[in-house]
């Protein structure tokens, strides 16, 4: 499947949650652009930008991750 963050049709495959690990995207633009086709969430699997909501390390820091909003990216 290729899939690009502002073409991808999450809406209509009943998406929640796209987990990017590409390795290529990783800043809130990128994420926003999967948020307006219709995720709910976005996961990197990378270090993302500065302007990205939270960092989680599993084994440091993995408690900082939520379900619940304010995180999105």
């Amino acid at each position: 499947m290729n899939v690009h963050c502002n073409r991808s049709p999450w809406r209509e495959l009943g998406v929640d949650v796209v987990l990017d690990c590409t390795g290529v995207y990783g800043s809130r633009e990128h994420g926003e652009a999967h948020i307006a086709a219709g995720a709910k969430k976005v996961l990197f699997s990378h270090p993302g930008s500065n302007d990205l909501d939270t960092t989680v390390v599993y084994g440091v820091n993995q408690d900082q991750l939520r379900a619940e909003p304010p995180h999105r990216f």
